[in-house]
């Protein structure tokens, strides 16, 4: 991946949870959205982040994806129920990435080498 830039997002979603506070709310979302605008000022190549399906709005995300344009967004926290990840993408529809919908744990997303990762279109 020499040259490539790599997110990992760990922890980082839009937490929204129904025994949050309104202040908690705000402060976690405004949080959520300074950095994922921050991170749109860089290029990044492979984006590894949450699209927890038991947080409202995939957890973030899609503003995650339509914000920060990945050339390849892998989502995370699936908890090995990969089988949503198809929902996911049909709720996403066209996006100026591509969205990795793997299957099972070990599925792999293969660049060859010399290959360019795929970059967002002009008009994203």
């Amino acid at each position: 991946l020499d040259g490539w830039k790599v997110y990992f997002g760990g922890d980082l979603a839009r937490w929204v949870w129904d025994d949050l506070s309104a202040e908690e709310t705000t402060l976690y979302l405004d949080y959520y959205d300074h950095l994922i605008n921050r991170l749109a000022e860089e290029e990044i190549d492979i984006a590894f982040s949450n699209a927890d399906r038991r947080i409202a709005g995939w957890s973030g995300a899609p503003e995650f994806i339509r914000t920060v344009k990945p050339g390849v967004f892998v989502p995370m926290h699936t908890f090995n129920e990969t089988h949503y990840l198809e929902e996911f993408g049909n709720h996403m529809g066209k996006t100026c990435s591509n969205i990795f919908l793997y299957r099972q744990v070990g599925d792999r997303y293969t660049c060859r080498t010399g290959q360019e990762i795929p970059s967002p279109a002009e008009e994203c």
